[in-house]
């Protein structure tokens, strides 16, 4: 999906019975990430990635949970050429 030349992610959906407030699917996506602060976040994250400003800054949240901070340090060199061939060469 893209708004305006900004792309937007879902990064966590989910459904079945216990999904929003009619039993539908519930997601993390752009709407929850470029919320005002202090508003109330009722996506699958729980407030989580709530008012990040943007997808790209929520997404680098979540892989910072799974992967820790230092992910970069960590994995870069096994993600570099995936990045590079996903995003053009832009990496």
């Amino acid at each position: 999906m893209e708004r305006r030349g900004v792309v937007m992610a879902t990064i966590m959906s989910g459904g079945g019975a216990m999904g929003g407030p009619n039993g539908g699917d519930r997601r993390c996506d752009d709407k929850c990430h470029s919320a005002k602060p202090g508003t109330r976040c009722d996506c699958i994250c729980g407030g989580r990635y709530h008012a990040r400003g943007s997808s790209e800054a929520a997404q680098e949240q979540l892989t910072k949970d799974w992967l820790g901070d230092d992910w970069r340090e960590q994995y870069g060199e096994l993600i570099q050429p995936a990045l590079q061939q996903t995003l053009g060469g832009a990496a």
